[in-house]
């Protein structure tokens, strides 16, 4: 509007000049003066527009902004969170600690024999189930049984000699008591009577010392019984055979030795039903775990999955070297096979919101 008006009163005012002035008989000199005025004239009027044009656009934006009130809608969201955070209870909503560890198993075993002997047999290959009691392996047990063979024999050979010395133990005992009836009726001597008893302390002592001798060669055929049934190796748990640390005709002892050629260990036996998880935290975190709080965990071998489990026990004792504290993890799991021992694993041990 106010640009309009301004170029209408310009106009006019442009006509008025050319009207009133005499273009041929002037000089050139005034000519140049009219329209030096005219398009000074113009350029001023052209600068007024400007100023005036930016001045009205500044004022309408200062009222616009000062307009402008907080949208209804984002109070509505901020009212919806804030209900949402107050209905919402007895859920986990933060981790108070977090913590990486690996995946072990309660019940694992390297199994040895009791003696040292040569391996035979190996009944079992990695990756195999077996049952408590299942047979793993065989030692070379050919000495050992004829051991106990000659001792068996020994044991009988002494049986029988007993049985011979407990009859002359009692015909000795018998010809004493008859001697010592006739003594009271003064129908024996008394070195007839003297005689008979030291035969019969003679063959009396006998037959005790041969049915030591028997008692302890009977243990001794058990401890022999013993070893070799130590040349088989039993599972002593259900489980998985993991790895196998001896081949046959390898020597196995339950000792090192050998300079390297003897293994101390047959096979490594674990139960994949036992599985725990293990972390350490640090001492100064102890008060923010405790037994039976509820954790959540990844394992990097299943990346992108969450699971869930607790917290079983905090070792007693703090590792002086680097100032942690083992804790023992139960994982729930709904598969078999699923966690294996030597996993990765992240925890985050949760904390549980009160009901307000």
């Amino acid at each position: 509007m106010i640009g309009d008006s301004f170029s209408n009163q310009d106009k006019r005012l442009l006509d008025d000049i050319l009207s009133n002035t005499d273009i041929e008989t002037k000089p050139k000199s005034a000519n140049r003066f009219v329209w030096g005025a005219c398009i000074a004239l113009t350029v001023g009027a052209g600068s007024y527009l400007l100023l005036s044009g930016e001045e009205y656009e500044t004022g309408k934006e200062n009222t616009q902004l000062n307009s402008v009130q907080t949208p209804a809608g984002e109070k509505t969201l901020v009212n919806q969170a804030q209900s949402l955070n107050s209905t919402t209870s007895g859920v986990y909503t933060d981790s108070v600690l977090q913590a990486s560890g690996f995946v072990e198993a309660k019940y694992i075993a390297t199994l040895s024999s009791d003696i040292t002997g040569r391996l035979t047999q190996l009944y079992v290959s990695e990756g195999d189930l077996v049952e408590k009691g299942d047979l793993i392996a065989q030692l070379d047990a050919r000495i050992m049984h004829a051991q106990y063979g000659v001792s068996e024999q020994n044991i009988a050979l002494a049986k029988s000699r007993l049985k011979t010395i407990s009859v002359q133990r009692e015909e000795a005992k018998y010809k004493l008591d008859r001697l010592e009836a006739l003594l009271i009726n003064k129908n024996a001597s008394q070195g007839d009577v003297a005689l008979a008893r030291y035969n019969f302390a003679t063959i009396d002592a006998q037959y005790h010392n041969l049915s030591e001798e028997i008692e302890v060669a009977r243990l001794s055929l058990e401890v022999e019984r013993q070893r070799l049934n130590s040349t088989k190796i039993y599972a002593p748990f259900t489980g998985t055979v993991s790895q196998i640390n001896a081949n046959i005709g390898e020597v196995v002892s339950p000792i090192s030795g050998g300079g390297g050629f003897t293994r101390t260990g047959i096979c490594t036996l674990v139960d994949l039903k036992s599985i725990e998880g293990v972390v350490n935290i640090n001492e100064r975190d102890l008060h923010k775990v405790h037994a039976g709080q509820s954790i959540r965990f990844k394992i990097q071998a299943h990346e992108g999955r969450e699971y869930r489990g607790e917290v079983l026990n905090i070792n007693p004792i703090v590792d002086r070297n680097i100032g942690a504290i083992a804790v023992r993890l139960k994982l729930y799991s709904d598969q078999e096979m699923l966690f294996m021992p030597g996993m990765r694993i992240d925890v985050e041990f949760l904390k549980e919101s009160e009901k307000r």
